[in-house]
């Protein structure tokens, strides 16, 4: 098993000082510098440097002026806040699992898992492909269970499509309802959408408990197996997309316009 992250600051004058990781940079940087004054007996120098770092390798940089950018609260780019889970994917090696109790909701055996932890695991699947399998280039068969890579802005993006193309199964993704991706490649394809109740904290490798995520997910169901399973787990609230026929949407803006013009010469009597 991995290390925990460990979060690294470098300040000016040549000082390192090394603490677990945790998301919350400022409090991490206030640490340090406590930890400095200590050590060192006097007011610290200005930071240099900060990165994260599992078994020596190192991950995610950031430069003075993205730390400053993390104090102010501003969200850009690799700077933004994130949800525990989706920090540790696909930077760092430590993994994070679906809470069994999903499972025993569901209550299917699944022909695969193109994402799986590794063997011994608690998924209920018959075959599995790890990361050194690499699953998104293998063939798929039967009822899939997908758990894909949370790292990154786009990341699900080539598992979902390779999930919507099998279409028979469920995957779990993060519930980013106004993002790009969930508009081009959920919404047109999903048959079902489970949104569960309440936040789903992951599992860490250890067999630990993660901190309540900031975002939701989804289940997604993809033939009728997956989608009456989703129906019938009682996890949450299930949605379909209603997609409006451009007919009915003409009938819609022709009865608005009609609307209106009724509208106004009401008001001019």
């Amino acid at each position: 098993m991995s290390a925990s992250p460990t979060c690294v600051i470098e300040f000016v004058d040549g000082q390192t000082t090394r603490m677990p990781a945790s998301p919350d940079v400022r409090r991490g940087i206030k640490l340090a510098q406590h930890t400095y004054r200590s050590r060192a007996g006097r007011e610290p120098s200005a930071i240099r440097r900060l990165h994260f770092e599992t078994d020596g390798v190192e991950l995610l940089p950031l430069t003075p002026e993205e730390i400053a950018a993390r104090r102010c609260g501003e969200m850009t780019g690799r700077t933004r806040v994130m949800a525990e889970h989706e920090l540790a994917v696909p930077t760092e090696s430590e993994e994070w699992y679906t809470p069994p109790s999903i499972f025993k909701a569901l209550d299917l055996t699944y022909d695969l898992d193109p994402c799986s932890p590794g063997p011994r695991h608690w998924v209920p699947a018959k075959k599995i492909y790890t990361k050194v399998d690499d699953g998104l280039r293998q063939q798929w068969s039967g009822v899939i269970w997908l758990n894909p890579p949370f790292g990154g802005r786009r990341g699900q993006v080539p598992w979902l499509r390779k999930f919507f193309a099998h279409g028979n199964g469920i995957a779990l993704v993060a519930a980013r309802t106004s993002a790009d991706w969930f508009h081009e490649v959920v919404m047109p394809h999903a048959q079902l959408l489970l949104f569960p109740n309440g936040k789903t904290k992951f599992i860490r490798a250890d067999g630990s408990v993660g901190k309540e995520p900031g975002t939701g997910v989804v289940l997604i169901g993809a033939g009728s197996i997956a989608c009456e399973a989703l129906l019938r787990s009682g996890l949450g609230a299930c949605m379909t997309i209603v997609a409006r026929p451009v007919s009915a949407q003409q009938s819609l803006f022709d009865q608005l316009r009609a609307d209106g013009k009724a509208a106004t010469a009401r008001s001019s009597l």
